[in-house]
């Protein structure tokens, strides 16, 4: 299997997806179409729709290769193993999230919290935010021992994925309270916050996937290599 291959395959799909909702748009907001059939399959911020099945998807190829890297790492009797197989458990729930819309739940206990008007409007991300502070803290003495190689691609992955998960969907809960929903602004920034989302996901699976191809023995990837380099590869980082 080629890594290379699929990380551009991956990244096709997201520009075709963000091509597809900026046409829809375009038809909504120039010529008064309604945001129905096909153009609701791929507006990004509906839910239940493509952009919100391949995010879910995602989610779980990241869960099965974070998986494999633990099984890999239990066999070789490491410690490791056990945040690897949280991880896959946490990137399940997360990609169930996608679909479900669990977050949603919080959103009307946290607005009482926090008063939900302008940038608390989405307050959901306050919970997930603390969350995400709690989970990073107890993480970090395993991203520690990463690869130096695995740890800034997940760094990277993570900064392009909450910077539109949690960044750009506080911009957009503060703007849908101007009724600006129906706007080019507003599209724009739904767009650019689900594609970083979708970004991020794309760079941490290119990122397990590499981390695979060169460290288990037990599946074979081409990773953009000639076999013959790919096994000089393994044999250097052994």
């Amino acid at each position: 299997m080629n890594v290379t291959a699929i990380e551009r395959a991956l990244f096709l799909v997201l520009a075709a997806l963000m091509v597809a909702h900026l046409c829809g748009e375009y038809l909504v907001l120039e010529h008064g179409q309604l945001r129905d059939g096909l153009i609701a399959k791929f507006y990004l911020d509906y839910e239940n729709n493509i952009p919100t099945f391949y995010s879910s998807c995602l989610w779980v190829l990241c869960a099965v290769a974070a998986w494999m890297i633990g099984s890999e790492t239990r066999l070789r009797g490491l410690k490791l193993y056990l945040p690897w197989m949280g991880l896959s458990l946490l990137f399940l729930f997360l990609g169930a999230d996608e679909m479900l819309e669990i977050h949603e739940a919080l959103q009307g206990p946290m607005r009482r919290v926090t008063g939900g008007e302008g940038w608390f409007f989405q307050a959901w991300l306050f919970a997930y935010g603390g969350l995400v502070i709690i989970g990073g803290l107890l993480m970090w003495p395993f991203l520690r021992q990463l690869p130096k190689a695995l740890y800034w691609r997940v760094a990277l992955a993570a900064s392009v994925f909450l910077s539109g998960a949690l960044g750009l969907e506080a911009v957009g809960g503060f703007w849908i309270q101007n009724d600006a929903r129906d706007t080019w602004a507003y599209s724009l920034i739904v767009g650019a916050e689900e594609s970083l989302e979708m970004l991020g996901l794309v760079l941490l699976l290119s990122a397990l996937l590499k981390h695979i191809a060169r460290h288990l023995r037990a599946i074979e990837f081409v990773h953009g290599q000639r076999p013959a380099r790919q096994a000089a590869a393994r044999r250097r980082n052994d």
